[in-house]
């Protein structure tokens, strides 16, 4: 970790406590100021964290979140508050989608809520009902640089920013993501608590996501004892990543505005399906079917995608044939079975073919470029006799990948 960077992993819970007294009278805040002046929450600081790596925490510094101010900003240059509130003006006044929640009960109500958010986002004070939950951004997207903190673990792929402006005193329920997380703060000032995915947390969360998917209300956090949290006060111009599978919640102390981009890796395409279960409840919580539908695609298209990249690809600055071996090894097991029950929510018949298609291919290609060093099948070990004359794959090679090992057999 760079210096600069290590200054800011020296909080202690005064700074939390500090933050979370100016609202204590709201329930959420106040339980989270419970929680640290109990001791029940740790602090974002490397002289405490460190005697428990290799535990609870993981073995290295990128195992548990990481607070990097303006010198590792995801941007080339951090806009002013003014800047921030007419780039979002205009993004939002545009054709770009955004969600707005809690509702006010009409979307004309809902759109004067906004308006109003918008306007005030120069007042770090301004703490009215209602918060910009998902919205796009371009502008920002082209002012973006490479995040080269990630090479070395093979990226597969990034999202565009995702950005949330919220007034002050607002909260934000437990989230999970399943890549790493980068969030930069543009302007405010809020508190995060970040939670590892241990079993226990894990476990209750899928537990609380799938009550919350059959119509039961409330937060999460209000509902479940997560432990081994991590408090961290973050403000403007600093970015936080979470490391893949970590929850979140977020309470702003004042009104921000933040930037969020997730940063997909081969080095983690197996533990997106051992937490496979956590991300199909998330997606069920959404309320309208459709949406729903559209988010389950999402997450098959984009595991069917980076299993090609993942064990056919030469990714910059990574070598990927441990990662092959893990996936060939996994994947007649617990992988395949995953994915076939994914497929097996989706109602669309050709995307779930479509999807189906690029794991094949991905298969077939890995499977054929092996055998031209020894005639067995990668996955199998079954015998492979390659066909003299063809320079591609071969029906029986193909045959054998898609009766054998192919997920479209999973929606028979």
């Amino acid at each position: 970790m760079a210096p600069k960077e290590a200054a800011l992993h020296t909080q202690d819970l005064i700074d939390i406590m500090v933050e979370l007294d100016h609202w204590k009278f709201e329930p959420r805040f106040a339980k989270a100021l419970k929680m640290a002046n109990r001791g029940t929450l740790y602090q974002l600081n490397e002289q405490d964290l460190e005697d428990h790596r290799g535990g609870i925490f993981g073995k290295e510094i990128w195992d548990s979140p990481i607070l990097s101010g303006k010198n590792n900003l995801p941007l080339t240059s951090l806009p002013t508050p003014a800047q921030t509130q007419r780039i979002m003006m205009l993004e939002i006044g545009g054709d770009n989608e955004y969600t707005f929640a809690p509702s006010h009960g009409s979307s004309d109500l809902d759109v004067h809520a906004t308006k109003v958010l918008l306007e005030n986002m120069l007042n770090p004070t301004y703490a009215s009902r209602g918060a910009i939950i998902h919205a796009a951004c371009p502008t920002l997207d082209r002012l973006r640089k490479d995040t080269s903190a990630s090479q070395n673990d093979g990226v597969l792929g990034q999202t565009d920013f995702q950005v949330s402006i919220a007034p002050a005193c607002e909260f934000f329920d437990v989230k999970v993501y399943d890549n790493r997380r980068y969030i930069t703060l543009l302007s405010g000032k809020q508190v995060i608590i970040a939670y590892p995915p241990s079993v226990e947390n894990s476990t209750m969360l899928t537990a609380r996501y799938e009550a919350l998917a059959r119509s039961a209300s409330g937060a999460i956090w209000d509902a479940v004892d997560l432990q081994y949290g991590i408090a961290i006060v973050q403000k403007s111009g600093e970015t936080l990543v979470l490391p893949p599978f970590w929850s979140c919640v977020v309470l702003c102390t004042e009104m921000c505005v933040s930037a969020a981009y997730s940063i997909a890796t081969a080095s983690q395409y197996t533990h997106r399906f051992k937490h496979i279960a956590i991300s199909i409840t998330q997606l069920q919580m959404w309320p309208d079917p459709r949406t729903q539908q559209i988010e389950l695609m999402k997450l098959a298209s984009s595991l069917a995608h980076h299993l090609g990249l993942s064990i056919n690809s030469h990714l910059p600055c990574f070598d990927n044939r441990a990662v092959v071996t893990d996936i060939c090894k996994k994947w007649e097991g617990e992988m395949k079975a995953k994915f076939g029950q994914l497929l097996g929510m989706i109602d669309d018949e050709a995307e779930c073919d479509r999807i189906c298609g690029i794991v094949t291919q991905a298969w077939i290609q890995l499977v054929h470029a092996r055998r031209d060093k020894k005639p067995v099948c990668r996955l199998c070990k079954g015998r492979l006799d390659r066909v003299k004359g063809l320079p591609g794959p071969d029906q029986h090679l193909i045959d054998h990948v898609v009766d054998t090992h192919c997920a479209v057999r999973m929606r028979e």
